[in-house]
């Protein structure tokens, strides 16, 4: 083993049985790394969350609609009114009306949101969350118990279709098969 250490720089060592060995080239004079030490089994199974679950969340403050799902409601002033040519008031009234519908629009729906977001946040969190609750307690499990019943039945009618409406849909498309339609022009 001595000899191994010196031998270090060759890629090839011959073994005492004549066999080729391949060095592993540690050096003697350094310790071996020790694996590190599991922790206990009790600890490995306690009650973590999940990783995917991010410990802090984020709120996009001035996007607040990054997929767009309310492009429905996006009414600005220029989609509500409009003035053909020829038919135009006032410039100051025109302005004042723009001024006054955006700053409606705003604060009535600031105030709205101020007394109302968080009570139907509570009530669409609880909604979704029943709705959550439901799916997965009642109707998933029922879904499963009726593929479970369902499975031989489906299967005894697809041996029953195999074995008397098969041969007799390819008996009638065998008959109708047989039957040449020839157009003559006079």
């Amino acid at each position: 083993m001595s000899d191994r250490g010196s031998k270090a720089g060759s890629f090839h060592e011959e073994a005492s049985n004549g066999e080729t060995e391949i060095p592993l080239n540690i050096p003697e004079d350094e310790p071996k790394v020790q694996p590190e030490a599991q922790p206990p089994p009790e600890l490995i199974y306690q009650n973590t969350p999940p990783s995917r679950e991010p410990k802090n969340v984020r709120i996009n403050l001035y996007d607040r609609d990054p997929t767009n799902m309310n492009e429905l409601v996006k009414v600005q002033f220029e989609d509500i009114f409009a003035e053909p040519v020829g038919t135009h008031s006032f410039d100051g009234v025109w302005t004042a009306s723009h001024t006054v519908f955006t700053g409606t629009k705003h604060w009535c729906y600031r105030i709205l949101s101020a007394i109302c977001a968080l009570p139907c946040s509570c009530c669409w969190g609880l909604h979704f969350a029943c709705l959550s609750f439901n799916y997965i307690w009642s109707i998933q499990p029922s879904l499963r118990s009726f593929s479970i019943h369902i499975g031989p039945i489906a299967k005894i009618w697809s041996m029953c279709v195999r074995a008397f409406c098969d041969p007799l849909f390819e008996s009638i498309g065998f008959i109708f098969s047989k039957i040449k339609i020839t157009f003559k022009r006079d």
